[in-house]
């Protein structure tokens, strides 16, 4: 692993930016994006002890932190001690899956505590209770693979604000509702015409080209 240093917005403490593998959030019994603050991921590998800015001071570990505190663990991600904020991980991706989630309300607010959001571009949430797809994953601009499979979703105009992420390449839908839907596969590729992989099978050139043909001849689809 290697550290990066980088200064916070206030310009007057330094957050240290750890590498790591994927953060590994899955079957934890998660209810609400908040539930993953007291929780620790499967890979998260680094070193809590962390140093401040003068050089071979050292502060105490998150552990400690979170020991230290009479509220939730949350409270451990915001707190500041010479300088140093608790590290965040350098990844790509995020698994959320085999939960019980049904809502990402406050997701941007809360992974970006744990990991710089801007880099997120794996996000697995299959087998949840998800029944629409909401505008927090709107906010992942940088998004090229999203696994919604085995979850509740129904609604075709749901997956039609997927559009508006522009790097998504791999989708899985497979296991919702939505997937019992006449022409689906048809229709997802029409729909998000940037894809390469849905449900685990690439997308093919001439399948595209058949998609907005036999899209075309349903009428307006809800």
């Amino acid at each position: 692993c290697f550290a990066a240093k980088m200064a916070d917005l206030t310009g007057t403490s330094v957050r240290e930016v750890i590498s790591g593998p994927p953060l590994d959030y899955s079957f934890c019994e998660l209810t609400s994006v908040e539930d993953l603050f007291d929780e620790t991921p499967r890979t998260h590998t680094y070193s809590p002890l962390k140093k401040t800015k003068k050089k071979g001071a050292k502060v105490e570990s998150v552990e400690s932190l979170q020991n230290d505190q009479p509220t939730r663990k949350k409270e451990a991600w915001e707190i500041e001690i010479n300088g140093v904020l608790p590290p965040k991980a350098i990844t790509t991706t995020l698994k959320l899956n085999n939960n019980a989630l049904d809502s990402l309300k406050g997701f941007a607010e809360v992974i970006d505590k744990i990991m710089p959001t801007a880099q997120l571009n794996f996000l697995d949430l299959s087998f949840n209770h998800f029944n629409n797809i909401g505008e927090e994953l709107l906010q992942l601009p940088n998004l090229k693979c999203l696994y919604l499979h085995g979850n509740k979703i129904k609604g075709i105009s749901s997956v039609k604000r997927l559009k508006s992420l522009t790097a998504l390449r791999t989708l899985t839908l497979h296991g919702n509702p939505i997937d019992t839907t006449p022409g689906y596969r048809f229709i997802m590729i029409a729909t998000l015409p940037k894809l390469a992989s849905l449900d685990f099978n690439r997308i093919t050139e001439k399948e595209k080209q058949n998609a907005i043909i036999q899209v075309s001849k349903m009428g307006p689809i809800k």
